[in-house]
């Protein structure tokens, strides 16, 4: 059954007979870009269980503008859901989290520098302010948590590793170099190594617990063609028809999703495209013990460049799934305890269960802030009118 892509702030779909998404001229990626930045940042902090001031942090005027609500403003301006969230990603540095100025401070010592899209530095100045409230520099620093977040997780150290487990290669003229190389590099092995398995086009090979043996063949008159995975080229020109993603997932957990129920053709339309978009959102919303599917369709159909952050961001969600500690509680049976959920989430370090806390709330002082800020200003200074947006 297919699904019915519903827009939201939380990134959620319901399901439904019919597909339904918008066309690329009316793709709005800047609004695509804060939906799905938010989430995620909102996700590290609350899990799946955001409070319900944080589920639907923002809205549309009558005039068309997406307007931030003020709590959500006050979280931002005051640096408090970034401190949060990144006790909870870095937790071995969580002193160090005291405002937007050490935020900035760790990440130049991790290499990353906050630019907004007019290469401006931002700064704690600019991000404290709420009248006018600087969205694109709260959106450059989110792109920036991004990057040092999947650089923890996902490193081309324990990439290439990983990599190393799974299939034999030549260091001296594939290895990776960057982040977005090592995800690209482990995302196409794995596909080779799929399209390889004998398993899946001489017949399934069982094992039992004696040293027998047995290969189970089918007697069709029209065997099944052998399953082939292009290799992805170019990551944003090629995620998008979901093929390899989907095998990636056919690889790990069979179980979830069987690679003969993907759609594999050397010329993909839209249609089939959706068709494995959809079987991907569907295993990371049923499957993972945590949230990590912060994109709608649209985004990674259409994939526009300011979301390349945003997915290289959820592959390496998936490579942590697949490869990290968290893999325990990927593996389809992740229990029902929250708690053990919450310590399958990925981080740099681990928390203790003594100290991890699972639904911070948000502070009185925050809360009384929320007066401080006329609405007037929340809905005219975030400069997101549909006339002032430019589509992809």
């Amino acid at each position: 059954m297919a699904s019915q892509i519903k827009e939201s702030a939380s990134c959620e779909f319901v399901d439904s007979d019919v597909i339904e998404i918008v066309s690329a001229d009316e793709y709005d990626a800047h609004r695509a870009k804060l939906r799905s930045s938010l989430s995620w940042l909102i996700s590290k902090v609350y899990g799946s269980q955001p409070p319900n001031d944080l589920k639907d942090p923002f809205y549309e005027n009558s005039e068309g503008q997406l307007v931030l609500r003020p709590v959500m403003v006050n979280l931002l301006s005051s640096s408090e859901l970034y401190c949060q969230a990144c006790s909870n990603m870095f937790p071995e540095t969580h002193t160090q989290w005291r405002g937007h100025w050490s935020i900035i401070q760790v990440l130049s010592r991790k290499g990353i520098y906050i630019q907004d899209i007019q290469d401006t530095a931002v700064t704690e100045t600019v991000l404290v302010q709420t009248a006018p409230f600087r969205l694109k520099a709260h959106l450059s620093l989110m792109d920036a948590l991004m990057k040092a977040y999947s650089c923890e997780v996902a490193s081309v150290e324990k990439v290439v590793k990983a990599v190393r487990n799974i299939t034999a290669f030549p260091a001296s003229s594939e290895l990776p170099g960057t982040t977005e190389e090592a995800l690209t590099f482990w995302v196409n092995k794995v596909c080779a190594a799929l399209t390889s398995d004998p398993a899946l086009s001489d017949g399934q090979l069982l094992e039992g617990e004696t040293a027998q043996k047995v290969r189970i063949v089918s007697k069709s008159t029209s065997p099944r063609d052998p399953v082939k995975v292009p290799p992805m080229e170019d990551l944003m020109r090629d995620v998008g028809d979901g093929c390899n993603v989907a095998a990636l997932i056919a690889y790990y957990r069979p179980g979830q999703l069987n690679i003969r129920d993907v759609c594999l053709k050397d010329s993909i339309g839209i249609a089939d495209s959706l068709y494995n978009l959809r079987q991907i959102g569907q295993f990371c919303r049923n499957h993972l013990p945590w949230r990590s599917f912060h994109l709608s369709y649209e985004d990674l159909l259409y994939t526009h460049d300011s979301m390349r952050v945003n997915i290289l961001t959820f592959l390496a969600d998936l490579f942590y799934c697949f490869e990290g500690p968290g893999a325990s509680l990927a593996n389809g049976n992740p229990g029902s305890i929250e708690q053990d959920r919450l310590e399958a989430m990925p981080a740099a370090g681990k928390r203790s269960a003594q100290t991890a806390v699972p639904n911070v709330p948000i502070s009185g002082a925050t809360k009384k802030s929320f007066q401080r800020l006329p609405f007037e200003d929340t809905a005219s200074n975030l400069g997101m009118g549909r006339s002032s947006l430019t589509s992809p």
